[in-house]
């Protein structure tokens, strides 16, 4: 079993801080005090909160010849955040590291399933994940797979195993409210407050992203306009809160140019606006089809 699935009270701070979007905070607390065991966890959390703060190069440069496995899969995936030229590289080094210690190091099967999902690898990853011996990690992931496959059944069933040994932890909390988001009202509010208990009365953008997404399910648009746009203050460039804003202006009409020009440059090929702009064009074929139809 993981260390982050032990529950223990050392790793507790930066876990909650790492799971909730603070990665600043991540990035600030003391791990020197730590026992060995957790101060390697400790540290594969402090190198991915820079990776999502875009700190991919130097990661990979202050990894640099490290022995321990699960800080050589944080390098290997920090390289292939990286892009165009240390992808490739950064990919390779990820299925070594998964031919070696994909069998028994939970570090290696999560961020290598990250990567195969990435990768467009789904069956793979599953494959890879389906090995740990007790990571919430590796399941939260395996959770999000089968969401994404709308395999909403086996996604509950995973929760449900899980919840005969898991801590109260939040990554198995996060992992319940995705699924809770995809099933009835009654869910819809239970992960309304997971993600409102997460932070503790200190909302981060993840905290309130997952607030207003589950706001949008119930049907309570000003509750998660206002949510998005408390998100929006925090990190002007989080994905997650552009892509939901867009979503929100949608349903109820608004202009959402600015928006979408804004998540362009955080991601132009991000999922939100690869739909709209599918739905767009087959609008505009369907627009033209019939259009030839209609006498002048």
């Amino acid at each position: 079993m993981d260390p982050f699935s032990e529950g223990s009270g050392e790793l507790f701070s930066i876990q909650q801080a790492y799971y909730t979007g603070d990665y600043n905070q991540v990035l600030s607390l003391d791990i020197t005090g730590y026992n060995e065991k957790n101060k390697v966890a400790a540290q594969v959390l402090v190198e991915r909160a820079k990776i999502r703060l875009g700190r991919a190069q130097e990661v990979v440069s202050e990894l640099e010849g490290v022995d321990d496995v699960s800080l050589q899969a944080v390098k290997a995936y920090a390289q292939y955040t990286i892009g165009v030229g240390a992808k490739e590289s950064g990919l390779e080094a990820v299925k070594q590291l998964v031919d070696k210690h994909g069998g028994d190091n939970s570090v290696v099967q999560y961020l290598g399933g990250l990567v195969y999902v990435l990768e467009g690898q789904d069956d793979e990853a599953l494959q890879l994940l389906e090995k740990h011996e007790g990571s919430l990690e590796c399941i939260s992931l395996i959770v999000q797979i089968h969401l994404l496959h709308n395999r909403v059944e086996k996604a509950s069933q995973e929760i449900q195993a899980a919840k005969k040994w898991a801590q109260d932890n939040i990554v198995f909390n996060l992992a319940e409210a995705w699924v809770d988001l995809r099933q009835d009202d009654d869910k819809y509010q239970d992960a309304y407050y997971i993600y409102q208990e997460l932070t503790g009365g200190a909302p981060t953008a993840k905290s309130l992203v997952g607030q207003a997404v589950a706001h949008l399910q119930l049907g309570q648009i000003p509750e998660a306009e206002q949510e998005l746009s408390e998100a929006l203050q925090l990190e002007p460039h989080n994905k997650e809160a552009l892509s939901n804003s867009i979503a929100c202006s949608i349903i109820t009409g608004k202009e959402y140019s600015d928006l979408e020009s804004n998540l362009e440059q955080v991601q132009k090929d991000h999922p939100s606006l690869v739909d709209v702009a599918n739905k767009t064009t087959l609008f505009d074929k369907v627009l033209e089809k019939y259009s030839k139809q209609i006498p002048a």
